[in-house]
């Protein structure tokens, strides 16, 4: 019979479609004076990071341009100016080595020319004879230092003359006042005569080479020898003003702090704008690189820190260096004003650039923060939230998105719970049949009971029927002798069959009655297969649900990941909608395995009365054929009664009726004892029946449990 549902589930089926109704969308947008900077985490929000970098950025970049403007410009000032000033002191180098040229040329003439060499050797000649007389050394002594005062005559820049013996006397010179002794001893002497008639640039001395109370001069020396003999005269001495030197560097100005020099090979400065300076010891060049003739520029550190550009060249006539120092700091003076507007540019760049960082803020972390919020507000299970796109940008499109990603959820959710109510109407639906199933099994297994006892009962009495017939069969031996005996025995017989008959009649109306209630028991396991197979179109229909659930789960997780920083909130949402489809998944499944099992029971239920169905209608037929052999046993005893007289005439022939009685007998033995295994046997069916009854009430009962559950999760979405 088919089982309506109660009032109950009726009654909250009603409610639950009712309820399900299209949500109210909640527009929400930013905006209000509390959105930007109040939702706004400045350690974590993207705008902060867009306002640093474009403030960096900017910053950075105008400072490296103006320092690298700045540096660049001073570099390039530098190079030029030590170009130029190289240049500079080469033309110098050149021109007094071409002033060193003619002085070398001058002291070569005591060599080369022959009036000047045979008045050396005449000097020579006549204070080296003892005999030659005082007038006679005066005479040539006086033709030489004519001859030097006129050299000295003709050029200003030669302060004096000198010419020395070899053995350091001081034999003619034009400044005879002081003269020093121990002139053999002088480096430059000693380096004069080394040099065998190459000339020899000494550095400045101090007071003169000669006198000692002279002026400061330098001196170029040379070894004066016979051009033809190779004879050794002495040593000429020639002695310079400073001013050879000054004349050449004065013409140049190198910078408003510039310091030139002249500085021999032995790093003793032979000129210097500061006279305190001169004759001193340098470390000017002492670090510069070595080559063959110095000339170059280089940057050099001084005791006190400051850089200076240092600029020098060899002469090759005497290996002296012309050197000239400048202030870096004076070259770059102008610069300065570079990085004054690099200064105001930078500040002017800071102002840019929070202008553009503040419109970063209002443009980009407003909107992210406010779709954020409506994130948080889906995560906690407000589907009804909807943002109000006002641009068609990126942030734009992710706004449409999220409002096209929550109505699809909300879709997802009302379908699904109206889905959920579906199911826990089929579980209460299916837990009344379940309970009407085991009442019903309960009530087979007492009818079941009942023919187990009246097999039971009709086997006694056919066992008992047995006996009489053994009792009959030797009261028959006896019927000659006691006729009377025999008609007692008969009515006994008589009251015996009409006792049997009548429990036959009373098994035969139980064993129909037990043949009807299996017969509907079949039935009622067919509807309850039935019912089990719409449970399973419904898992079906739920299976399908969640996979669609996973599939927008997934897309909505792609698009997330595509949204990059703005869409973790959204994947949040994703990762929620898609763990919520995966326990609806596992659910259902274990709901699929329950009614499996189920529907399994059943049709070893049904199979169980199908093989229990025959064995009644052969047990019924048997039954009928007992009640025949009882009505036939009556009816022959009632003739056996009439017939009583006629007994003794016909005991053969009641010989063998008694003994087709004994085997009628001891077939109804049989069949009652088969009746009574085959009753025990449903008995059992039916326990067994009883106990998957009672299984199936416990699984409708944990179905509708897990209904429930699935109904609460999918409540705490709100739609409205």
């Amino acid at each position: 019979m088919a089982l309506k549902p109660n009032k109950k589930t009726q009654a909250a089926s009603n409610a639950k479609s009712e309820k399900v109704k299209k949500p109210k969308v909640q527009q929400t947008h930013s905006g209000g004076k509390g959105t930007l900077w109040s939702r706004i985490n400045p350690v974590t929000s993207v705008g902060s990071k867009l306002f640093l970098f474009f403030f960096l950025s900017i910053c950075l970049i105008v400072s490296i341009v103006g320092w690298q403007s700045y540096t660049t410009s001073k570099d390039i000032i530098t190079k030029e100016v030590s170009k130029s000033s190289h240049q500079t002191i080469i033309q110098v180098r050149e021109k007094l080595g071409m002033v060193y040229d003619s002085f070398e040329a001058t002291t070569l003439q005591f060599i080369l020319d022959d009036a000047y060499s045979e008045r050396v050797s005449d000097l020579v000649d006549v204070l080296g004879d003892q005999g030659a007389n005082q007038y006679e050394k005066l005479q040539v002594t006086k033709t030489l230092e004519e001859t030097m005062l006129n050299i000295i005559l003709a050029d200003s820049r030669i302060d004096s003359l000198s010419f020395i013996s070899t053995d350091g006397t001081l034999l003619v010179s034009t400044d005879t006042l002081n003269v020093k002794k121990g002139l053999a001893e002088e480096d430059w002497f000693q380096k004069a005569t080394e040099l065998d008639g190459r000339p020899y640039w000494a550095g400045t001395r101090k007071g003169g080479f000669i006198s000692e109370q002279g002026i400061d001069t330098f001196a170029l020396t040379r070894l004066v020898k016979n051009k033809m003999s190779g004879e050794t005269y002495g040593v000429i001495l020639m002695e310079l003003k400073l001013s050879v030197i000054g004349d050449q560097l004065n013409n140049i100005q190198l910078g408003e702090t510039g310091s030139k020099y002249v500085i021999d090979e032995n790093h003793q400065i032979v000129f210097a704008a500061n006279p305190d300076l001169i004759a001193q010891s340098t470390d000017l060049l002492k670090n510069v690189k070595k080559t063959d003739r110095l000339s170059d520029t280089e940057t050099v550190t001084r005791e006190d820190g400051e850089e200076l550009l240092l600029v020098y060249d060899q002469s090759p006539s005497n290996n002296w260096t012309v050197a000239s120092t400048i202030a870096i700091s004076e070259l770059t003076e102008s610069t300065s004003e570079i990085a004054n507007i690099t200064t105001i540019m930078l500040l002017v760049s800071i102002v840019l650039a929070l202008l553009v960082g503040f419109i970063m803020v209002k443009l980009v972390a407003a909107p992210l923060s406010n779709l954020r919020n409506l994130m948080n507000e889906g995560e906690r299970g407000n589907l009804a939230v909807r943002t109000k796109v006002k641009t068609k940008d990126e942030i734009g499109q992710v706004g449409e998105s999220f409002n096209r990603m929550m109505e699809e959820i909300t879709k997802l959710v009302v379908a699904t719970n109206q889905s959920a109510s579906d199911v826990l109407d089929t579980a209460v639906h299916l837990s009344t049949v379940s309970k009407n199933t085991a009442i019903s099994a309960k009530e087979i297994t007492l009818a079941t009971e009942q023919i187990a006892e009246g097999a039971s009962t009709l086997a006694v009495e056919a066992e008992r029927g047995n006996e009489i017939t053994n009792h009959f069969s030797q009261q028959m031996n006896k019927v000659v002798d006691s006729n009377q005996e025999l008609g007692v025995s008969a009515q006994q017989i008589q009251r015996a069959g009409e006792k049997g008959s009548h429990h036959m009649a009373e098994l035969i109306t139980k064993t129909n009655t037990t043949e009807e209630m299996t017969r509907a028991m079949v039935a009622r396991v067919d509807r309850l297969k039935e019912n089990t197979s719409s449970i399973q179109k419904v898992l079906d229909v739920l299976h399908n649900m969640t996979k669609q659930t996973n599939i927008l789960s997934l897309n909505a997780t792609i698009e997330a990941s595509r949204a990059g920083a703005a869409g973790k909130g959204f994947m949040v949402v994703a990762d929620e909608i898609r763990n919520l489809a995966d326990q609806s998944r596992q659910n259902i499944d274990v709901v699929g395995q329950i009614t499996l099992s189920i529907l399994t029971e059943m049709e070893e239920t049904a199979s169980a009365l199908a093989e229990a169905y025959p064995l009644y209608q052969e047990q019924l037929a048997s039954v009928k054929d007992a009640s025949d052999i009882f009505t036939n046993v009556q009816s022959e005893m009632q003739s056996f009664v009439e017939s009583l007289d006629e007994t003794t005439q016909s005991i053969e022939q009641l010989n063998r009726s008694q003994q087709t009685l004994s085997e009628a007998m001891s077939s109804v033995s049989a069949v009652s004892e088969e009746s009574s295994a085959t009753s025990e046997e449903v008995a059992s069916l039916s326990g067994q029946q009883q106990s998957a009854s009672e299984g199936l009430v416990e699984l409708a009962e944990k179905l509708e449990g897990l209904s429930k559950s699935l109904q609460e999760s999918l409540n705490r979405f709100k739609t409205e």
